[in-house]
């Protein structure tokens, strides 16, 4: 097994769980209103899967230096997104390439990137994991593992079916196999 690597983390206040609670909301009930189907392949239900995302896209742009006003603006575009759009992707860098974060609380998980994220690729896919449980009353803290390009991911040899995931094939990254800094 190999050591645990030093990992980015942050730490989010209650206002700011709040406010990716409120955006994670109004992203399910626009997706809603436009016939967005949720692809279903945890045991999670999709309002606390969106919960979960808006948090990891909101730290990890916390991360690259977004500042508040900037992630209010990226996050508050509540827009129906998904595999049929160009808004598969959650963060563009300044160099215009695309981040998609993968956020989960497992902490020993590996990059799922779901199969049908070929047909838009973004440039790179992070990993982005709470540590703490999600509570409206206190912080969460949150550590961000690593990245790979979209191009090294997707290849068949990364292609696996993840039991705990209703047996659907992903592209697997191993946590240890990420970059550990924040793509430049």
């Amino acid at each position: 097994m190999m050591p645990a690597r030093a990992a980015i983390r942050m730490t989010l206040l209650p206002s700011e769980v709040a406010y990716c609670r409120r955006i994670a909301s109004e992203r399910d009930e626009r997706n809603r209103r436009a016939g967005v189907v949720d692809r279903k392949n945890s045991h999670r239900s999709a309002a606390e899967i969106g919960v979960e995302g808006v948090l990891g896209e909101y730290v990890f742009g916390r991360m690259m230096g977004r500042s508040v006003e900037q992630m209010e603006d990226l996050l508050s575009d509540t827009t129906p997104r998904g595999d049929a759009t160009d808004k598969d992707q959650d963060l563009r860098l300044d160099d215009h390439s695309t981040v998609d974060v993968k956020t989960t609380y497992v902490q020993r998980a590996d990059l799922h990137i779901p199969l049908h994220k070929k047909r838009n690729p973004a440039t790179y896919y992070a990993l982005v994991i709470r540590e703490t449980p999600l509570v409206p009353t206190g912080p969460v803290h949150y550590s961000y593992r690593g990245y790979v390009r979209g191009a090294d991911a997707m290849i068949p040899e990364n292609i696996q079916h993840v039991p705990r995931r209703q047996n659907m094939p992903f592209y697997v990254v191993p946590q240890h196999a990420l970059i550990p800094h924040l793509p430049a």
